[in-house]
């Protein structure tokens, strides 16, 4: 039994949408979580956020699920207005990706919410203090202050 080349259009069309709008309203909404964060703490949180591997894999899996949603629909060719088996596969592994997109909100809404919490914070950004960073920093303060003395003098 085959699905019908219309139905599936529309349907492919409808889930893409979705997949679209999920995509930009979630990524609107991170940004707003790290602009909030970086406000609270330091805009070096912006670079927690950056390296943050579930945000990534999300942008990923949309990116994916949109592009093989579009792909599909341009692929699509009806005979007698039913799809080709081989049309028939790519239809449903386009509605398990979709399926599978929705799902990865789960997982990278908690992540986030975790990425927000003041300890993990803190832990994250303590994690990049090294006895070498401080060095470096304090050397670059030193040539600072002697660049600034040369200047006056």
């Amino acid at each position: 039994m085959y699905t019908n080349a219309d139905s599936a259009r529309y349907m492919l069309s409808a889930l893409v949408q979705s997949e679209a709008a999920v995509i930009a309203i979630v990524i609107t909404l991170s940004l707003v979580a790290v602009q909030l964060t970086a406000s609270s703490y330091s805009t070096r949180v912006i670079d927690i956020f950056k390296k943050s591997f579930s945000l990534w894999i999300f942008v990923s899996t949309y990116i994916v699920a949109i592009i093989h949603g579009l792909w599909v629909l341009n692929v699509i060719v009806a005979i007698d207005g039913t799809p080709t088996s081989n049309n028939e596969i790519f239809i449903w592994i386009a509605f398990l990706l979709g399926i599978f997109a929705f799902g990865a909100l789960i997982p990278y809404i908690w992540n986030i919410l975790d990425l927000m919490k003041p300890s993990t914070v803190i832990d994250k950004l303590a994690e990049r203090i090294t006895k070498d960073k401080i060095l470096a920093t304090l050397k670059k303060m030193e040539l600072t202050k002697e660049m600034i003395y040369s200047a006056h003098y």
